[in-house]
Parts: structure tokens; C-alpha cells; sequence
């Protein structure tokens, strides 16, 4: 699990979620937002203390639950999952 933050000289700072590897989960538990990545790194977000713009998947196997993806899109963040070769397979 990545934490980038990457700042433009409009201000404006880009704050991403990288998740990669084996086994990605994805997943509300309790209202919370739990994040696995395939390295077995699990944090646990509150509701409106999600600090990211965008997050980013780049695995192989792995579960994103509906209630997750409802969860990141109240935070207007932007989901986008990555293929093994690095092209873009959707971005929601």
C-alpha cells in the first residue's frame, strides 16, 4: 500500500491510494472502509477521513465489494484498476 501525494503548481494537491499485489480486498465493515493489500498491510478509513483523491488497483486477484465502491464514491474519489500490463481496464 502507497500513499502518494503528488502537488501541481496550481495548489492543488493529488493524494492516491496505490493497492497492489496478491489478494486485494476492499470492503465496509462497521461503516469503516478496510483496505488489504496483497501484502496483508490492512488500515482501516472513517467516513469523511478519507484524506485520498484517487485510488489506484494494480493486482492480479482481489475483491472490491459494492458497499466499498458506494463508500469511496461518497468521499468523490475516483477508482481506477489497473491490468498486469499496466493498461487501464476501468476507472470508476
Amino acid at each position: 500500500m502507497v500513499d502518494l501525494d503528488v502537488s501541481n503548481n496550481l495548489n492543488i494537491s493529488n493524494k492516491f491510494l496505490f493497492l497492489d499485489g496478491y489478494g486485494i480486498d476492499v470492503r465496509v465493515d462497521d461503516g469503516k472502509l478496510v483496505v488489504k493489500d496483497g501484502s496483508g498491510n490492512k488500515q482501516t478509513f472513517f467516513p469523511k477521513r478519507f484524506p485520498f483523491n484517487n485510488v489506484i488497483v494494480y493486482g492480479t486477484r482481489g475483491s472490491i465489494s459494492f458497499e466499498a465502491v458506494r463508500w469511496v464514491m461518497k468521499h468523490n474519489t475516483q477508482i481506477s484498476i489497473i491490468n498486469w500490463n499496466g493498461k487501464l481496464l476501468t476507472s470508476i
